[in-house]
């Protein structure tokens, strides 16, 4: 009896002698977890990764979109900020959108301006062109594709951006030649040397939204971000803070003064002074945002179809004036659709595309909670609240041929009423 109260009082002593040295071993692995974390952390956070050229695909170039900000990147004159600095982060980051500074005080965003997935595929094109193996060095590789065919041209030519994007659809050799004249990086001495052309070429064929940026300024009026640079793969802009849809919520002078915006925007893309029409063909909410001025911008600029109808007037092609209808259909779900003719808008002066796809996008009934989107809720006491919701409902759905071209100047002129009455009142 004895021999087995002893047996039981030395396991109850092993047991908590194992358990003591269970818990310190738990202890000290979650102690070594938590130095290996911070240590990881603290690496991250401190560490620069645009300085690296491989992290930022400088060794890429010249299937680059510019070198013009690398050595300002060396100087570490640029940094990442908030999640940005975590690389755990782009595992999750598919548009490739980055947040930082410039000097630790100027806001940017940087772009890769496409997910991985279509990047690995312009660079397997390139080496397919080349007549090279997935996953080879595309730097070299370029120069034997079809990209090298500008090389060994002192102008932008339609062969050299056939297919290649939006912007170049349909061009005129004077926006081919906008392009060429205004495109940034080049050489100090402004020359655009080998590199350069390749360089362009890339930008327009994965993405031309810096090109959009270049070409059509924000110093000029444009209502786009500001320019800043590119490194390898990356593309700097400025940052515009706050999105489009954190205003669905605000005041209705505050939603009817960013409203009169949004289709004084929509007139300028389609009738201004260098006689350009700009169509963009998504336009959500999620595409525009608002400076800290209240001044409405574009901040994606890649799907939009530039059309040069001062060319269009002097060629005088049979149909040139003729003017053509965005077709309207409606959407399953309430679901952002748009549909257009590349043809229709390339080859004629007058078109209501922006007319429709503006106010289709931002004033429609795609979202169940913002009935006529930013002019939601529209108040009872204005007497001309019929006229407004009747100009919206025809530039979505016009009741005759033709419709929205006498809808939307309406439709502008009264949102400008209502918005200096409103602006009067707040002073």
């Amino acid at each position: 009896m004895a021999s087995s109260s002893f047996r039981q009082f030395l396991w109850k002593i092993s047991y908590r002698l194992m358990h003591i040295q269970y818990q310190r071993t738990c202890l000290l692995v979650l102690i070594f977890m938590a130095i290996t974390l911070s240590f990881i952390l603290h690496s991250q956070i401190s560490q620069n990764f645009l300085e690296d050229e491989y992290f930022v695909d400088a060794v890429k170039c010249p299937a680059c979109y510019g070198t013009s900000s690398c050595q300002r990147f060396r100087r570490n004159e640029f940094q990442l900020h908030s999640y940005s600095k975590f690389r755990a982060f782009d595992l999750v980051n598919v548009k490739n959108v980055h947040f930082g500074a410039h000097l630790e005080s100027r806001p940017v965003v940087l772009k890769k301006l496409a997910s991985n997935k279509e990047l690995r595929e312009f660079d397997d094109g390139v080496c397919n062109q080349a007549k090279q193996p997935s996953g080879c060095d595309v730097s070299v590789a370029i120069f034997k594709s079809d990209f090298a065919e500008i090389i060994y041209s002192h102008m932008l030519q339609h062969s050299h951006v056939r297919d290649l994007s939006d912007l170049v659809k349909c061009p005129s050799q004077r926006l081919l030649d906008r392009i060429y004249e205004m495109y940034k990086e080049r050489q100090s001495d402004g020359f655009l040397s080998r590199h350069n052309k390749i360089q362009l070429i890339t930008t327009l064929a994965i993405n031309p939204e810096p090109i959009i940026l270049q070409i059509f300024p924000q110093r000029q009026g444009w209502p786009f971000p500001e320019y800043v640079g590119a490194c390898g793969r990356f593309v700097i802009e400025e940052k515009i803070e706050t999105p489009l849809y954190q205003f669905l919520e605000a005041s209705w002078p505050t939603r009817l003064s960013l409203s009169l915006q949004i289709l004084k925007i929509a007139n300028k893309f389609t009738d201004n002074k260098l006689g350009y029409a700009l169509y963009p063909t998504d336009i959500t909410f999620e595409n525009l945002a608002v400076s800290e001025e209240e001044e409405v911008i574009f901040i994606d600029a890649e799907n939009i179809l530039v059309v040069d109808k001062e060319q269009l007037s002097k060629d005088g092609v049979e149909g040139w004036d003729k003017k053509v209808e965005a077709i309207a259909y409606d959407c399953e779900d309430n679901e952002y659709c748009l549909s257009f003719s590349p043809h229709d808008l390339c080859n004629h002066y007058f078109s209501d595309h922006n007319y429709y796809a503006f106010v289709h996008g931002l004033f429609g009934f795609q979202n169940s909670n913002y009935p006529n989107g930013l002019l939601h809720s529209i108040p009872h006491d204005i007497p001309e609240r019929l006229a407004l919701l009747q100009l919206l409902k025809e530039c979505l759905h016009p009741s005759k041929p033709e419709g929205r071209f006498e809808a939307f100047p309406k439709l502008l002129a009264l949102v400008e009423k209502l918005n200096t009455y409103y602006q009067e009142g707040r002073n």
